[in-house]
């Protein structure tokens, strides 16, 4: 399936994991933001690891090419120092990296722009500016979902959609700027790492499962 002709722009936003990969199309139609598809992609350890990564490549994949999108939204990902104490979330944070490299892969497969965000970009974008809280990022999404027909079963999925919402306005707000002949559209950036951690504010289970 091609991009439907009512949609001007389409943006995939994606919040990459092993086991969950939040996930979300998002769409332009008459000046008006639309969810056109958004869930959690997920994986088990009944594969193995290189099983779940061509796992995940394909769905992507198949989601890029079903909806011809524009434009890919992704997490920007942050490695933390060893701790002395308590789990140290690095070596998990070096296998979703990987996922981030299907990504960029994918994006250079199909000649798409991609870009990853931090939270203050997604607020900014989504919430009107990078102060907001995350439940002020969450209200909108929710809202967009349910206008949308779509109901919200997971962090990772409200993530996906902030994030693809942002790729979306971006990606909108570049091509007027370029349209208007101010500046060229930005190339995508290089993956940078910094030390942080994201707080999830929804635990609820995923509704795709493809590694059973």
């Amino acid at each position: 399936m091609r991009k439907p002709r009512e949609y001007d722009v389409i943006a995939l936003g994606i919040d990459q994991g092993i086991a969950n990969i939040g996930y979300a199309v998002t769409g332009l139609k008459d000046g008006k933001e639309v969810a056109i598809r958004s869930g959690t992609f997920t994986t088990t350890t009944k594969h193995e690891f290189p099983q779940r990564l061509e796992m995940i490549y394909g769905f992507i994949n198949e989601l890029i090419g079903t909806y011809n999108v524009d434009v890919i939204g992704m997490e920007k990902l942050f490695f933390n120092p060893v701790q002395g104490k308590g789990r140290n979330k690095s070596a998990d944070i070096m296998r979703t990296n990987m996922v981030t490299g299907i990504l960029f892969l994918l994006a250079s497969q199909h000649r798409k722009p991609i870009f990853d965000y931090t939270p203050g970009t997604v607020k900014k974008y989504v919430a009107g500016h990078g102060h907001a809280s995350k439940d002020d990022v969450i209200e909108h999404v929710k809202r967009l979902a349910l206008s949308s027909g779509i109901t919200l079963t997971t962090d990772h999925e409200a993530d996906a959609i902030a994030i693809s919402l942002t790729a979306l306005k971006q990606y909108v707000e570049e091509m007027m700027r370029f349209a208007s002949g101010v500046e060229k559209p930005k190339k995508p950036k290089k993956l940078k790492t910094k030390v942080t951690v994201r707080m999830r504010t929804m635990g609820r289970k995923g509704v795709e499962n493809y590694g059973e």
